[in-house]
């Protein structure tokens, strides 16, 4: 009969975590089940600067009660790649994957366990065709992988591509051992590639064709077009995110002004449903769910601000919670290259890559509500020249 009430008294430290309580109150009528849930603190960001001079890749440690950032020993690093454009993780913390929108290169650094530190170039590798430019990234971590998927434009097709590779040990290898084979075309210009969080699908936004791609994962890593591909609700579909509860991606699309943002369901077919679109800011860009799946942000282009929604657990629709400044003193615009974002593994940090500016805005996630709170002034990122195209965190 008596009332009860769980907290988390001291949040771990090895590693650091943050642990929140569910069912924590109530009164004791017959046993208490109370759930605790422990997520890592992300250690790493990392982003990568096309147009800086040269092109290079930035690294950051997190410090995890604040979530601010300190750059790693030598960052940002110059790129044989010379403009990196899209980022994959290797599953196993050990590797960074980069995506030459240059050239027909995607490079492999090597990342120093505990400080972030990345050896560039620790190995290269040319798709499928010379004439190919790498854009977008995205890693499949199943147990039968991993696989990585790159989005690619190929000035001798008229479709872009997509092409699959096996990794061990940061090293990519055509899942079926040719390169020929291993590509799968596109619509053009996939610029945001994403595996469902069933390691079932994956999905292409094809920006210049209003095209999304979607495809099943067979054995072996290998892509087969659904019967339903492609789909073309979208005039200019340029980023999108994958839920991690399954069943919803969510698509940025700049065609309007106001820009919106798209909810799809699929089911065990993979096949895409438009459900909802949402305004958002002006050009749209960049678009995250947190690991949580509870909230979702988009970085506007345009205007140099993130729309911020809360998502419906039963039916995964979106829900304002307003719009933050990218910067805290001007909310400094990003024009001329892409805005990405990405959540770090505890839900509690976002990081902001501000194109034009060559600097990441770094947000406190309020719980529950999804608001974003500035930590302090943005953070350069960049050697000499432009700003960060895409964002990644370990």
């Amino acid at each position: 009969g008596g009332a009860y009430a769980v907290t988390v008294l001291t949040q771990p430290t090895s590693p650091t975590q943050i642990c929140t309580v569910a069912a924590g109150t109530g009164t004791a009528n017959a046993n208490v089940t109370v759930t605790v849930t422990c997520k890592n603190v992300g250690q790493f960001v990392f982003v990568a600067n096309p147009y800086d001079t040269p092109g290079s890749v930035a690294a950051f440690t997190i410090f995890p009660t604040t979530g601010a950032l300190t750059a790693a020993a030598g960052s940002p690093y110059s790129s044989a790649e010379s403009q990196p454009f899209g980022l994959a993780l290797d599953p196993r913390g050990s590797y960074l994957y980069v995506a030459d929108g240059f050239s027909p290169a995607i490079g492999t650094f090597g990342i120093a366990a505990g400080t972030g530190v990345l050896t560039p170039d620790v190995s290269d590798t040319i798709s499928g065709s010379a004439t190919n430019v790498s854009f977008s990234l995205a890693v499949d971590p199943s147990p039968s992988g991993p696989y990585l998927y790159a989005g690619s434009d190929d000035s001798t097709l008229t479709e872009g591509t997509l092409e699959a590779y096996t990794l061990t040990a940061g090293v990519l290898a055509p899942v079926t051992g040719t390169l020929s084979t291993s590509t799968y075309v596109s619509a053009n210009y996939p610029y945001s590639v994403a595996v469902d969080s069933t390691d079932q699908f994956v999905y292409a936004a094809n920006v210049y064709e209003g095209k999304i791609t979607e495809y099943s994962i067979g054995v072996g890593g290998g892509l087969t077009a659904l019967t339903a591909s492609p789909e073309t609700s979208l005039t200019s579909p340029y980023a999108l995110a994958v839920s991690p509860t399954g069943q919803y991606v969510y698509v940025t699309d700049g065609s309007t002004t106001p820009g919106t943002v798209n909810e799809y369901s699929y089911d065990g077919t993979g096949t895409l449903t438009l459900k909802h679109s949402y305004n958002v800011g002006t050009t749209p860009q960049g678009v995250t769910v947190d690991p949580s799946g509870s909230f979702l942000y988009v970085s506007n282009n345009g205007d140099g601000t993130v729309s911020g929604f809360t998502i419906s657990p039963t039916d995964g629709s979106l829900t304002t919670v307003g719009v933050a400044a990218t910067s805290t003193t001007t909310g400094f615009p990003s024009t001329f290259t892409p805005t990405a974002l990405a959540v770090d593994p505890s839900s509690q940090y976002l990081y902001v890559a501000n194109g034009d500016a060559g600097t990441i805005s770094v947000f406190t996630i309020t719980p529950v509500t999804g608001v974003l709170v500035a930590v302090g002034s943005p953070v350069p990122c960049v050697i000499a020249g432009g700003g960060p195209s895409s964002i990644v965190i370990e």
